[in-house]
């Protein structure tokens, strides 16, 4: 299966001063969004049919939790004909597409296993010699472990 990142423009309700997604709330035909702004917390309210991610998680499978990023709202989305169909129809709100896999995000075993010896205080010679590999080994799988995780996490 192939995803989709796409960075969109938030919509006029959303604070310009955003800088971190919280979550959202679907409720009685409205898209309530929990955003961090330089005041606090702030809920911006909107209907379904206004709000291009309702659209995108009615149409697909949306990876992760939204997040802002350089003003602009980040939702990864599984890539099929209904999401190609909306970003065709809504080009002015989208800023980038992205195409990806889905390996791309999915954090094996064995990158969770270096990520939690290096979080424990092992050094890369140590993590080598604990699973046999060689430290460029393991220096090549933290670093694409830590991509994965920016991808998913920002």
């Amino acid at each position: 299966m192939k995803y989709l990142v796409l960075y969109l423009k938030p919509c006029s309700k959303m604070p310009r001063d955003a800088y971190a997604y919280l979550g959202f709330q679907i409720n009685n035909g409205k898209v309530k969004h929990l955003v961090a702004t330089s005041r606090g917390l702030e809920t911006v309210t909107s209907r379904c049919e206004e709000c291009i991610f309702y659209k995108l998680a009615s149409s697909s499978y949306v990876y992760g939790q939204p997040a802002i990023v350089g003003g602009k709202l980040k939702v990864i989305v599984s890539d099929n004909r209904a999401v190609r169909r909306l970003i065709s129809q809504h080009l002015p709100q989208v800023v980038k597409v992205v195409e990806m896999r889905h390996t791309g995000l999915i954090i094996t075993d064995r990158q969770r296993e270096v990520l939690l010896s290096l979080a424990n205080g092992h050094n890369l010679t140590t993590v080598a010699r604990q699973n046999n590999v060689s430290k460029v080994a393991v220096y090549k799988m933290f670093k694409t472990a830590l991509r994965k995780l920016s991808l998913i996490l920002a």
